[in-house]
């Protein structure tokens, strides 16, 4: 379906000058207590649910990286030049707006400046550009710190996170439900917790969550 679409964009003159967005919401089905790890293998995990999450730990609805980290394609030869790139700036579904706002060269009406807008623009990314620093949160069922269904916060290489779906503190190697303070540029998987190393950085992404 996907070849069928850029095979008729190409063929009528659109392709060039087209944003395709490719990419899904979420990580795989089913969840792994006790801390997220489902065991069996990298791509054939040990539980009921369809997908592998890979390295990451979670899957759909943890705060943790395998619940929300997910591939992502753009395609748009008009500002996207040169040769298929990668870029391990985050991208959340929340910045889709936003990027196609800022294309048409949109703004809000008055009556909707002061509602909440959590999407950045990712024109930058697109262009080649160094992007502005932004932090993300992430919360499944109730928009407060609540570590049953668990949070998380991201702000440059940082990660917070606390709790979650797949977290039974009582039965885990760590406790879980204590918030978690993780370094993404070297690792996503989520093994190792700093927070105890580092406690300068942890109380600035709690007091900023």
């Amino acid at each position: 379906a996907v070849g069928a679409m850029i095979g008729a964009l190409k063929a009528l003159g659109y392709y060039d000058n087209t944003m395709i967005w490719f990419t899904t919401d979420n990580g795989p089905e089913v969840n792994c207590a006790p801390e997220g790890r489902c065991g069996g293998s990298l791509h054939r995990p040990g539980c009921s649910g369809p997908g592998s999450a890979g390295v990451l730990r979670g899957r759909k609805r943890d705060v943790w990286e395998g619940g929300h980290r997910v591939p992502g394609i753009i395609s748009w030869p008009a500002v996207a030049k040169g040769p298929a790139r990668e870029s391990w700036h985050p991208v959340v579904t929340m910045d889709f707006m936003a990027t196609v706002m800022e294309v048409l060269g949109m703004g809000r009406p008055a009556s909707q400046q002061d509602w909440a807008f959590d999407g950045v623009s990712v024109l930058p990314i697109l262009r080649g550009e160094e992007p502005a620093d932004r932090g993300i949160g992430w919360m499944y069922m109730k928009p407060d710190a609540d570590t049953h269904y668990g949070y998380a916060y991201r702000y440059k290489n940082w990660k917070l996170a606390a709790g979650g779906v797949s977290c039974d503190a009582e039965k885990a190697s760590f406790n879980c439900s204590k918030p978690q303070l993780y370094d993404m540029s070297n690792d996503i998987a989520e093994d190792h917790d700093l927070a105890e190393a580092k406690p300068d950085v942890l109380a600035a992404i709690l007091a900023n969550f």
